[in-house]
């Protein structure tokens, strides 16, 4: 899933593409057949405190540091680009696919 942090478009493209027709064709039927290894997905591990940042962390606060200072009146001018905020966009959306995958395969060990 580190791929979306290479700045590579194309990369980014082609991986949303590939969640999102595995999310929509893996979750047409309960229970949900979702194969986390495809991406590289690792079964989720409880949280261990260690306090280390992941590149995910970093984006998100980035994300939402942009977004604050902007709600707040911190700053009145948007600095970032129109392809700056469709990257922006569509890295949520791998996170966004990557959670829902998560979540549909946890909801096949609820008795």
């Amino acid at each position: 899933m580190d791929v979306v942090f290479s700045n590579a478009k194309s990369d980014i493209d082609q991986l949303l593409n590939e969640l999102r027709i595995h999310v929509l064709s893996s979750a047409q039927i309960y229970p949900y057949s979702f194969d986390l290894s495809l991406f590289g997905i690792a079964e989720p591990q409880a949280n261990t405190g260690d306090g280390s940042r992941t590149l995910w962390k970093s984006f998100l606060d980035s994300l939402l540091q942009n977004r604050n200072d902007i709600a707040h009146g911190s700053t009145s001018i948007n600095s970032l680009s129109d392809t700056e905020l469709i990257e922006f966009r569509n890295k949520v959306l791998v996170l966004e696919y990557s959670l829902i995958m998560i979540l549909c395969h946890k909801s096949r060990s609820i008795p």
